[in-house]
């Protein structure tokens, strides 16, 4: 599996991009999505951008969920063999070079990314000119610490 993030004058990780006529007051907007409507919500986000520039892997961050990432179904299907947090699974097409492609919107009850054992995971960060970074990220702090500075 392969998580990416890129890198310019500060750390970009959302490769991906709503698009520019989505309803963000939706009832059933991603914005709206929380642990007490999960199970039962109809999200309305059918479809989001791979920003220019970005790049297409198994599983991207996604800004406006930050409880969730959104995965391909080879990711989610892995998943469902081991125990995780509550969760829900959403349908959402990414747009690439005018082609879609079926990923999901994995959803879970808490940050995500606190999961993460990033003492055993290997975690690549890459600037515009994809040269490798000298970054060892062990534990969220870390993470925290590169992603907000």
């Amino acid at each position: 599996m392969l998580y990416q993030l890129g890198r310019d004058d500060r750390i970009k990780i959302n490769q991906l991009d709503i698009p520019g006529d989505y309803d963000h007051n939706s009832p059933n907007s991603v914005y709206n999505l929380n642990c007490e409507n999960h199970t039962t919500f109809k999200l309305d986000l059918t479809e989001i951008n791979l920003i220019c520039g970005g790049v297409m892997t198994d599983v991207m961050n996604f800004i406006p969920c930050t409880q969730g990432i959104i995965a391909h179904k080879k990711i989610i299907d892995c998943l469902k063999g081991f125990k995780v947090p509550e969760h829900s699974v959403f349908p959402v097409n990414i747009l690439n070079k005018g082609k879609s492609h079926q990923f999901f919107l994995f959803y879970v009850c808490q940050d995500i990314l606190r999961l993460v054992d990033f003492s055993r995971s290997e975690i690549i960060v890459k600037n515009e000119f994809k040269e490798i970074l000298p970054y060892k990220l062990m534990n969220y702090a870390d993470y925290s610490k590169l992603v907000l500075g």
